[in-house]
């Protein structure tokens, strides 16, 4: 089974963006605690739901099916998960490139999850494949290598996206 999350982020005039390397990191971190928040409660409604599933047989099965319904369609914790890595991963790729010099248009992901079933038989994201496509000012000729490198740098300055 698949997820699909798609991010988009586009610069409508790259003067306007902080040319700090602090600025830049404190947007970074302000989305990275951001995403933290949402992880967080995504375990708290998992953590919630797993206990109404264990209580379930000591209370009103009609009842108690409906909390666990409830909760089940509010949690999307897969894309969200998806999207948390992909944004994660564009800002960390937005402050490599930018920090290079590199005046950056536009940035797509179009991410995937890949939903995977332990032998126990619970599901987890097995893997998620970020999909960028990214348009750098029309000024700029921006190497294969360079883009390959930003990724790189993103990889391992995001703690999210490891």
């Amino acid at each position: 089974m698949k997820y699909h999350s798609a991010y988009n982020w586009r610069v409508l005039d790259t003067h306007d963006l902080p040319d700090d390397v602090p600025a830049l990191k404190h947007l970074v971190l302000e989305h990275r605690r951001r995403d933290q928040a949402h992880l967080l409660e995504i375990e708290r409604l998992k953590i919630q739901l797993s206990r109404l599933r264990r209580w379930k047989f000591g209370r009103s099965s009609e009842q108690l099916q409906l909390q666990i319904t409830q909760l089940e369609m509010s949690l999307d914790p897969l894309t969200s998960y998806v999207a948390t890595i992909s944004s994660a991963h564009m800002l960390a790729w937005l402050h490599a490139a930018f920090s290079h010099g590199v005046e950056v248009e536009s940035y797509l992901d179009l991410a995937e999850g890949v939903m995977s079933r332990l032998p126990e038989g619970r599901s987890w994201v097995s893997e998620v494949i970020l999909k960028p496509r990214v348009t750098f000012n029309a000024r700029q000729q921006v190497a294969a290598s360079a883009v390959a490198h930003f990724h790189d740098l993103a990889q391992q300055d995001c703690f999210i996206d490891r």
